[in-house]
């Protein structure tokens, strides 16, 4: 009988694209322990989202002109595309 496993990652936050770290520290280690739990036969969910809020997005998104909200848009957009590509 499959298991029900929730596998969770940390929130990126969403003031720049992602980078290496990002995907060796959180996201890789997840990911392959989401694949091993399917392999198992087991009815995975994997979910992770972004950090929108705080200081460094307000001041990132003064320095480049847009609003907070269209800034967070702006690299949610991004690193989305760029995690459907691994």
């Amino acid at each position: 009988m499959s298991e029900k496993v929730l596998i969770t990652a940390a929130l990126l936050y969403a003031n720049g694209t992602i980078h290496f770290g990002h995907i060796a520290g959180a996201y890789l280690p997840a990911d392959i322990y989401a694949r091993h739990q399917r392999l198992k036969g087991n009815d995975v969910l994997y979910i992770s989202g972004s950090d929108e809020y705080g200081v460094a997005i307000t001041m990132s998104a003064e320095v480049a002109g847009r609003t907070p909200r269209e800034h967070v848009d702006h690299f949610h957009a991004i690193n989305k595309a760029l995690f459907e590509k691994l």
